[in-house]
Parts: C-alpha cells; structure tokens; sequence
C-alpha cells in the first residue's frame, strides 16, 4: 500500500501514514494531540506534505491542503521551536534597549536621567559635605596657621602659600573626593594605650601639599600628642620631608613632625591640616607620638599621595 505525510496542526510534527488510515484519529508522537489525519484520494502525490485537523475543527480539504504545502520542504523547523525562538530574541532585545534602567550603576548615567516608571526627574547626587572640625594650614615647621572665618588668603604675602592657602579653603568648602578612611593601629613596641582608635583621609593629589584628616579616639585626656609623617630611604618622597633620622652610615631616613595637638575631655581629636610640601610623589607613614619621649602610640604604614 501507499503511503502519504501530513504535518500536525498543533506543532508541526511531519507523520507518515498508510492511505488505509485516511480519515483515522491519531496521536501526534511530539505533542500529544489527537488529531484527524486527512482524507486523501488514490491519486495523492506523495511528495506533498498535507496538514491533519485537530479533532474537534473542521477537517481542511485535501485539494487545499496540496496547494498550500506545495511549494513547501519535505522537512520544517516546527512551529513551537519557531515560536520560542521569536519570543527569545525579542526579550533579548528588549534587555538591550532597557539595559541602562535594568543594570543600573550608583552615580552613573542612568541614575541621572529621567525615571521611565513615574516621567519624573531624577535629582544629581548630592555634593560632598563641607570638613568640618578644627582645620590648619601647615606652611612650613614651626609656621602653621589655624583657619577661621575670616581668614583671607590676602593676609599672606608669599604668593606660593598665599595660593595653596586658597586652595585648602575652597577644598574646606567643597572637598574633593578622599582616601580612605584608613584605620589606625598600635605599633609594635610602641605604647599601648588600652582602646585607643584613630583614622585618616587625605587627597590622592593636590596643588601644593598634602591634605589629610585625622581623627583620635580614646587616648590620654587632656595629653598632647605629635602628629607626623615618616618617610623611607627606598620609598618615594622621603627627600621632600624635613626632619633626618640616620639608620646607617649610607641611609637616611627622614620623617616631617607637622604639628602637636592637644585631645579633649574624652581623650578625642579631630582636625583637617593642609601641609605644604614638595612637588612630587610621596609613599610614607603616619605616626601619632607620645610627648615627651616620642614614642609611637597609632601608626597607618604607607599610604601614596601625589603634590601637583
């Protein structure tokens, strides 16, 4: 007996059958459905491929059936797969064109624009805080200047601090972004004050010399303190910094003993310093010592900062 091919009406799926089975219900091997296979004449090409009826429609016509299988391969994508493939790529797609407001990044771009849910828009981030606290400028050892209100920069005749003067005050008001905060720690061998805490911030870069916050927690009450930075003969700007400690005959370590401040009641401290340096790179210490034998109470190893 002959046989003849017919697709599922449902997804596809090409059957072949015995002409005997023209008319039958059926069961598609792929979905599942019972569907009418076609009822089709002796003189049935074979190399047409008609299309079953599910069961419960009405059957299609198997002249009409030919002609709209004609010009069609003996095999074809099924029509499920073809489906999911559509919808794959336009939520694909969809993920491209909203990946701005799907991934969004804090400060970036897509936080700044307009909210696609509500058409409203978003405000900037907000600026950096002024510093507040106690803040002096550090013009040279022994030469330093507490801030007040109105501390002008024209109250200084040298134009050089006269300029970083200015500039450590407009960053007092506007700051730029900082470093940190870097906790402190004892040092091994120094004095141990039992709770005592600190850290720092400071500037990658600045015109003129370094700017750096410190705060102190739980030290002597009352007790003054030498705030320093300590350079290394292998590391970057220990040249620049003022005050020499001789390790050997051939090294020189040298180190800057900027300021000595004095902790509150509660044994606290905290204040914003601009100190003038050298132009240049600097890797170097932080050391917070005792008075009067300098020992080290809190120390922060090596952090990187760049004078313009």
């Amino acid at each position: 007996m002959s046989e003849f091919t017919y697709a599922c009406p449902v997804c596809g799926q090409h059957i072949k059958c015995d002409m005997s089975q023209s008319g039958s219900k059926m069961e598609c091997p792929t979905c599942f459905q019972t569907i009418l296979a076609p009822d089709v004449s002796p003189m049935h090409d074979p190399k047409f491929v008609i299309m079953g009826t599910k069961v419960g429609e009405r059957p299609i016509p198997a002249a009409v059936a030919d002609l709209g299988a004609a010009t069609a391969p003996e095999k074809h994508f099924p029509v499920a797969a073809f489906v999911f493939v559509v919808l794959l790529c336009a939520a694909v797609a969809a993920a491209f064109v909203f990946r701005g407001k799907i991934f969004k990044s804090t400060g970036g771009p897509a936080n700044q624009g307009t909210s696609a849910s509500n058409g409203k828009q978003m405000p900037p981030p907000a600026p950096p805080k002024p510093i507040g606290g106690l803040a002096s400028v550090i013009f040279a050892k022994g030469d330093s200047m507490v801030l007040e209100p109105g501390t002008a920069a024209d109250e200084v005749k040298n134009p050089a601090r006269a300029a970083f003067l200015a500039a450590f005050k407009a960053d007092l008001a506007h700051p730029l972004v900082l470093e940190g905060p870097d906790e402190l720690s004892t040092f091994p061998g120094g004095r141990v004050i039992p709770g005592s805490t600190g850290d720092i911030q400071w500037h990658r870069s600045f015109p003129g010399g370094l700017v750096i916050d410190v705060t102190l927690q739980g030290l002597v009450p009352g007790h003054k303190y030498i705030l320093s930075i300590n350079g290394d003969p292998q590391r970057a700007g220990n040249g620049n910094l003022v005050d020499v400690y001789r390790v050997s005959r051939d090294s020189i370590l040298r180190y800057y003993d900027f300021s000595t401040v004095t902790t509150d009641i509660t044994g606290s401290y905290h204040a914003t310093f601009g100190i003038m340096l050298p132009a240049g790179k600097y890797d170097v210490s932080f050391y917070v010592k005792e008075t009067p034998d300098f020992s080290i109470v809190l120390h922060h190893d090596f952090f990187q900062f760049t004078v313009e």
